[in-house]
């Protein structure tokens, strides 16, 4: 209901409201498979999470949902962040210096499980840095 009944000039509680009913239902990986879908498909009604995409995630991972790195990490390699040599536009979004920031933030050390992010990208085929 907040996210339709909010008004145009609070981003920040639109924001909030979102992240708050991905985390409470742990849904990581509708969040990124929508931010991924909205920057790939570029559609107009779309366009405040296609420039805000960034912030959002981190935003998610460093303060909501930190335990879920590992989650996000694999939703957003089975979007196709990072899926072969050539840069696509999601790569230069969800770039590797962007994954290792936010993987080097305190809380997201602290509070996920560093194995199952190692695993993950392992898994995937993926070099990204991990500050342990």
């Amino acid at each position: 209901m907040i996210l339709t009944t909010t008004p145009s000039k609070s981003d920040n509680a639109v924001v909030t409201a979102l992240l708050t009913i991905c985390s409470r239902y742990q849904m990581s990986a509708v969040l990124v498979k929508f931010l991924c879908e909205a920057i790939i498909k570029r559609e107009k009604q779309y366009q405040f999470f296609v420039n805000n995409a960034c912030p959002i995630l981190e935003q998610y991972l460093t303060v909501f949902t930190p335990q879920e790195a590992h989650v996000t990490l694999q939703a957003l390699f089975d979007n196709g962040v990072l899926s072969s040599n050539d840069v696509g536009v999601l790569d230069g979004i969800f770039s590797i210096d962007f994954l290792s920031r936010i993987l080097a933030n305190q809380n997201v050390r602290d509070r996920c499980d560093i194995s199952k992010v190692v695993e993950v990208c392992m898994f995937n085929g993926k070099t990204i840095k991990i500050v342990r």
